[in-house]
């Protein structure tokens, strides 16, 4: 009997060992599967924030491309927009000088006018002055003929009244001869 009672506390013994053997044993299991658990669920972190990371390298990666292509874009721009405004300069200066010239042309124009209009008064002015003096000259010379004659005219007829005083004295001086005479 008292075998059996110590045959049946070993077993008791031996089934509380296994019991604490296999609570332990699970335990065990359950931290393990924790831990594993625990490891993958930060090797995902790690896996996601790398990820988030590299996302983040390439979002700004593009974004420097973006901004580098839009800077690329607004220097051509730019540099488009000052040939056009160099070019409308230029066009502006020729057209400018272009009309300077012909202002000039003009302003020269008027003035070959202007003097050609003087000298064709001045023409007129002495074919008028010419004239005049012909004119003057003629009236001259038909005034001196006229005075020409009229002292010829003068001079015969005081000759002849001259001739004729003598005669008629001569006439007068015969007439008291013969008178005495007789």
């Amino acid at each position: 009997a008292q075998f059996d009672a110590k045959q049946v506390l070993q077993a008791e013994q031996i089934a509380k060992a296994e019991q604490v053997h296999q609570a332990k044993m699970e335990k065990s299991k359950a931290s393990q599967a924790q831990a594993a658990q625990q490891a993958q669920v930060a090797q995902q972190a790690k896996v996601e924030q790398k990820e988030v990371a590299q996302a983040k390298v390439e979002q700004k990666a593009h974004q420097a491309k973006v901004e580098q292509k839009e800077a690329a874009q607004f220097d051509a721009k730019q540099v488009l927009q000052a040939e056009q405004i160099a070019k409308a300069e230029q066009v502006h200066q020729a057209k400018m000088e272009k009309s300077k010239a012909s202002q000039a042309q003009a302003a020269q124009q008027a003035q070959v006018a202007q003097q050609a209009k003087v000298e064709q008064k001045e023409v007129a002015q002495a074919k008028v002055e010419q004239k005049e003096a012909a004119q003057f000259d003629a009236k001259q010379v038909l005034q001196a003929e006229q005075i020409a004659q009229a002292l010829s005219k003068y001079s015969k007829s005081k000759a002849s009244q001259q001739a004729q005083v003598a005669q008629q004295a001569q006439v007068a001086q015969q007439a008291k001869v013969e008178q005495k005479e007789a």
